[in-house]
């Protein structure tokens, strides 16, 4: 009854009712609601005596007509009817309100015959032992009766089967009955001791007495019962007696005597006592509904959405108060009703080792004395009282300082007014949606996914406890207007959107437009930054006014994973992407392969995931990508698939030598593996073996399937090792063919020529659609072989080394399009213990989240060559190489990390890290309340007091 009381509102202050404007769920006060509810109860109770007498007037005509039948029946016939009324006695006292469905579902009579029935006609048939029964057929076909051929069954094999069908009945419902023998035979005793035998007719509504405690018969009683039985059935095994049985055996005795009809006072009174028994049980039922309900005290809060309960928001305590504490109102509740939640126990109740048991003391509910103004941008935290007007430090927050707590900061107009407007989370609501095509279906579930994540912030907080009648009339409405038609991102894509926030009477409108879908779900992710739970009311504040008009500094923004090194479920992928797009991060990059497994499940290549995956379980299937790309877009967030050759690649490449394709990997797993490769195992494509580049075109035929349509694709393309191939005799021997040599020179030719190659197959495998290539820093591009080598508009070059390496300044001058990852500073896999070796790893230290937002691509530009070049640095992406990553640990090594990296590749900020470093920790806090396990930043104190932990 408790979880049907939470969806009446409340009492309101002073035992009053509350008044609310007309055309709403007026307030009823407790009483009222248990009055309702008693009624309820009333009218039930009314319905199911109803019931209860249809279906006895049901019954009574049933056995009326069951007499009528009964008197048509053979004796054998009657016997079938007496073991289906010891069944339906059976069923009865196992359910006695399944018996009328029982009966109305008769067993079948026509073409069953028990081996009983069988003896019972030559019982009758034939009187003397020695005389043969008048049903079996002689040779001379004397004695044959024509009725009895009709309705006797006289083939031995069938009499014979049918006598072990009697007996496996009597096995199972001999015992049944003996055991449940119920009370009725007494209780009809003592109303009539003398019954006439013509009145005991197999009747079902005689069983329905309600059952009492079982106890054995005497010997005498049961002798009694046999003997009955015997006179009725000579060639059967005695069995108890029942009220069913000893109608059976009044059945035999006066086979052809006319009965009256089952109306006599003894089974009438029997049924009815029955009946009351019934009632009986249903009114101390709703006696102890009455008293649960006398007990229980309303919960002082609404409840929306169905939302668990919470305690209430607790009250102001002012200065004058004895104590920070006070009681929590609980209702009080059934121990055996559960309490999922686990918030609620009995008053005397205390939570011991996870086992509500029996306390002392009442559980008590802190209340803060704290609370948080804004003073010189900071949210400063004091104590209530003394007039002074304070808020919850997430309300603080929403418009303390120029960017209150946006993340990443916006990069236009930013105006935040100081006010805030109380709403109820179910008033939120979009207004209008216009955009073009399937730009509408995607704006909508960029909605949904703003309200999703709002509820996962801030939504089971909310209460209506202390909350002003006139919030409750707030209302906030979107309308998102997406101009363009793009519903694909490309680096042409503009991502810009304006955002205002402004407040009318009794409604909040909140406009957004963008030129694309994805501007505008970057304006519902800032949105969803100016909303705060406001944990003292029990209600949501948006801030208002607010005018932004925000646009990323860099085209691409990304993060690599790498899932080959160790293996990321799906789901780790898509919390990945969630935490992506609250930093409105644009690009996941994925490395999906390398030397050590080949996980990717293709459906024209199934052997490279079969030799290359670490188990069944670990493969990404193409359902699995095509989820994670669309799961992707509808976040802002491009999809971005890396097959890094013609090194890193080995096993799941074993397959082709034994099916007559030759070598495609040479050095596979080759030892010592530091002459051979970076790291374990080696492995490197054979790029002399023409079957190589027919199994190249296959997969990424299937990976532009997959990830498609693409504006990018990324080749990998370093850590090419010249030793593997020259100490590989095929590819030597095609050189010296080829009059190259073996300088250095003739393999980074060699190897150009491979990825041009590979450009092509690429293209063709994009339907002939060319789209720039990535390309990792490597030899290939160091003292401007690049410029020879590579064709500057087929390829974007990734830089990974440091931010000081000529190799950048090369690049630029060249005129190639990059993308920074200089490993200094955005290799978040670096400063943990080797893995390969004591100490830390290669490129240690650590890179906190500090060296992570001050590392500027274009401030590394003009240190190098003097200019931004801002037309030609894309953006940037932090890499997660995973040696050392997997599910447990791929949240805390991005985050909030990445969140830096966010900031510097979106806003672009001149000034260092300190300043952001309040919205950092509180950006933190937002992220793990979405459900990302972002690393900690701070202690809480310092989240709590803004500015000291300097």
């Amino acid at each position: 009854m408790q979880s049907l009381l939470q969806f009446f509102p409340k009492r309101g202050e002073d035992g009053k009712m509350a008044t609310v404007p007309k055309g709403r769920l007026r307030k009823f006060t407790s009483a009222r609601t248990r009055d309702i509810l008693r009624k309820s109860v009333k009218v039930a109770v009314l319905t199911l005596l109803v019931v209860l007498c249809y279906r006895w007037d049901q019954r009574r005509r049933f056995a009326l007509d069951a007499v009528a039948r009964d008197e048509r029946m053979l004796n054998a016939e009657r016997q079938v009817e007496g073991l289906r009324v010891l069944e339906v006695s059976r069923i009865e006292d196992e359910d006695p309100m399944s018996v009328y469905d029982q009966m109305m579902d008769p067993l079948p009579r026509e073409g069953i015959r028990t081996g009983d029935a069988v003896k019972a006609d030559e019982a009758r048939a034939a009187p003397n032992p020695g005389e043969a029964p008048v049903s079996e057929k002689r040779p001379d076909g004397e004695g044959a009766d024509e009725k009895s051929d009709k309705n006797e069954i006289t083939d031995t094999e069938k009499k014979e089967e049918s006598d072990n069908l009697w007996d496996a009945a009597e096995k199972e419902t001999g015992k049944e009955t003996k055991e449940k023998k119920e009370e009725s035979d007494d209780v009809a005793a003592a109303k009539d001791p003398n019954p006439p035998e013509e009145n005991k007719v197999p009747n079902a509504i005689s069983e329905t007495v309600e059952k009492e405690p079982e106890k054995k018969t005497d010997s005498a009683a049961e002798e009694i019962d046999n003997t009955k039985n015997t006179e009725s059935l000579p060639q059967e095994p005695p069995r108890p007696a029942s009220p069913a049985s000893n109608g059976l055996g009044a059945f035999e005795k006066a086979p052809s005597e006319p009965r009256e009809a089952p109306n006599e006072p003894a089974n009438e009174s029997l049924a009815v006592d029955g009946i009351e028994g019934t009632i009986g049980k249903l009114k101390d039922a709703i006696g102890g509904i009455k008293m649960k309900l006398d007990e229980m005290r309303p919960s002082s809060k609404m409840y929306y959405r169905g939302y668990e309960n919470q305690p209430q928001a607790p009250a102001v305590v002012g200065p004058g108060s004895p104590s920070t504490a006070r009681e929590l109102e609980r209702p009080k509740r059934d121990p055996a009703a559960g309490d999922s939640a686990g918030r609620f126990a009995r008053e005397e109740d205390e939570l011991i080792f996870g086992r509500r048991e029996a306390g002392k003391e009442r559980r008590q509910r802190l209340v803060s004395p704290w609370g948080w103004a804004c003073v010189g941008g900071r949210c400063v935290k004091q104590e209530r009282g003394g007039g002074r007007d304070l808020s919850s430090l997430s309300v603080c927050r929403l418009t303390c300082g120029p960017h209150g707590s946006l993340w990443p900061r916006p990069t236009l107009v930013t105006r935040i007014g100081e006010s805030t407007i109380r709403f109820l989370f179910k008033h939120l609501t979009v207004d209008t949606i216009k955009a073009h095509g399937e730009g509408e279906s995607l704006v909508q579930k960029a909605f949904d996914i703003f309200v999703n994540n709002l509820a996962k912030e801030h939504g089971n907080e909310e209460a209506a406890g202390h909350i002003p009648p006139e919030i409750f009339e707030q209302k906030v409405k979107v309308s998102i207007v997406v101009s363009g038609a793009d519903t694909r991102l490309t680096l042409e894509t503009p991502e810009a959107y304006t955002l205002d926030v402004l407040t009318q009477d009794q409604v909040t409108k909140v406009n957004v437009s963008s030129l694309s879908v994805f501007g505008a779900r970057h304006g519902l992710e800032t949105l969803s930054q100016l909303i705060a739970f406001d944990e003292d009311e029990g209600a949501f504040r948006i801030a208002s006014p607010v005018t932004l008009t925000d646009a990323p500094a860099f085209k691409y923004r990304g993060i690599l994973l790498d899932t080959s090194r160790n293996f990321l479920s799906v789901r780790s992928i898509e919390r990945t992407l969630d935490a992506m797009a609250a930093n409105k991060l644009n690009t996941f990059h994925w490395h999906i392969t390398d030397s050590q497994s080949f996980p990717l499940h293709l459906e024209a290549l199934p052997k490279m995931a079969f030799y290359g995956a670490y188990s069944p379980q670990q493969v990404y299937y193409p359902a699995d990508v095509r989820h994670l790309v669309e799961y992707g877009r509808v976040r802002g967030i491009r999809v971005l698939p890396e097959f890094d050759v013609p090194a890193h690649v080995g096993n799941g490449w074993q397959w082709a030598e034994k099916e007559g394709l030759g070598k495609l990997v040479v050095c596979l797993n080759k030892e010592p593996w530091h002459s051979y490769c970076s790291e374990p195992p080696c492995g490197q494509l054979n790029v002399v073996n023409s079957n190589t580049f027919s199994v190249l075109s296959k997969i990424y035929e299937e990976m532009v399937s997959l990830f498609g349509p693409l504006d990018l694709f990324h080749f990998g393309g370093d850590e090419v090792n010249l030793k593997c191939w020259n100490t590989t005799e095929e590819i030597v021997r095609h050189l010296e063919e080829q009059g190259r040599g073996r300088g250095a020179d003739a393999f980074y030719k060699l190897w150009s020529d491979f990825q041009e190659r590979a450009f092509g197959l690429l293209t063709t495998a994009n339907k002939g659609e060319r789209i720039p290539g990535i390309l990792w820093t490597s030899d290939l591009t160091l003292n401007r072989r690049a410029e020879t080598y590579l064709d500057r508009d087929h390829y974007v070059i990734q830089i990974w080394t440091t931010k000081n390496d000529a190799v950048i300044r090369e690049l630029l001058e060249a005129k190639f399009r990059v993308i920074f990852s200089n490993y200094d500073h955005w290799y978040l896999d670096c400063g943990f213990g080797g893995w390969v070796n004591e100490g830390n790893n290669w490129c240690s230290p650590y890179k906190g989240w500090q060296k992570v937002y001050d590392n500027s691509p274009h401030a590394i530009a003009t240190d190098l060559t003097g200019a931004a070049h801002e037309d030609l640095i894309l953006g940037g992406e932090a890499a997660l190489w995973g040696e050392q990553v997997d599910d447990m640990t791929l949240d805390s090594r991005l985050w909030p990390r990445g969140a830096a990296l966010a900031e510097r590749l979106w806003t672009n900020p001149s000034h260092d890290w300190s300043p952001a470093a309040s919205r950092l920790v509180h950006h933190r806090q937002r992220l793990v309340a979405r459900g990302v396990r972002a690393d900690r930043v701070q202690p809480e104190w310092c989240h709590q007091n803004e500015g000291h932990c300097y």
